[in-house]
C-alpha cells in the first residue's frame, strides 16, 4: 500500500502506530482495520498543523521539500480530553521516531472521565495497552486516578 504524506513525512507507518493501540487481535496490523484508519487521520492533522499543507492534495514544489515547524512539539504538550489516548499514542510516536530533535519532549494525556469509562474498552485499559510499549513509553504522561481532574472546581 502507498504511503501517505504524513506518513512520508514523519517516516512512520500509521499500521504500525495503531498496532500500539489496544483493539481485537484480528484487527492488529491491519491496513482496513478502524484503528489503522483513525492513526492515519491523526498523523494527516500533525502534518497539517507542522506544515500547513493539506495532506490529501498532491504534493507541491519538490517532492520531500516540505517547510514545517518543528517548534510545535517541542517541551510538554498536553493532549486534554485524550479519551483512550489515540491521539497522544500518536504524538507519543512522533516523538519517539525524532530522538535528536524532541530530546525532552513529552505528551500529557488527560481527560476528565473516570478511568473505567468506556466501551469495549475503557479509558484505563486503552492507556496502559499504550504504556506497553517500551519505544513511546518515555513520551506519554497520564496522569494517575489520584490527579484527575476534579469536575466540581
Amino acid at each position: 500500500m502507498t504511503q501517505t504524506r504524513a506518513e512520508q513525512f514523519f517516516n512512520l507507518k500509521a499500521v504500525d502506530v495503531a498496532a500500539r493501540h489496544i483493539q481485537s487481535e484480528q484487527s492488529r496490523k491491519k491496513q482496513d482495520s478502524v484503528q489503522t484508519i483513525q492513526t492515519s487521520h491523526r498523523l494527516d492533522i500533525l502534518y497539517a498543523l507542522l506544515t500547513g499543507d493539506d495532506p490529501t492534495s498532491p504534493a507541491s514544489g519538490s517532492e520531500g521539500q516540505v517547510e514545517a515547524d518543528y517548534t510545535l512539539l517541542s517541551g510538554n504538550m498536553m493532549d486534554l480530553g485524550c479519551g483512550q489516548g489515540d491521539q497522544t499514542g500518536v504524538l507519543a510516536a512522533v516523538l519517539s521516531n525524532n530522538p535528536e530533535r524532541y530530546k525532552e519532549s513529552k505528551v500529557w494525556g488527560v481527560d476528565p472521565e473516570v478511568p473505567d469509562y468506556g466501551s469495549p474498552c475503557t479509558i484505563q485499559q486503552a492507556q496502559d495497552e499504550l504504556l506497553k510499549d517500551i519505544t513511546i513509553l518515555s513520551r506519554i504522561i497520564f496522569p494517575s486516578n489520584s490527579a484527575r481532574l476534579d469536575p466540581k472546581c
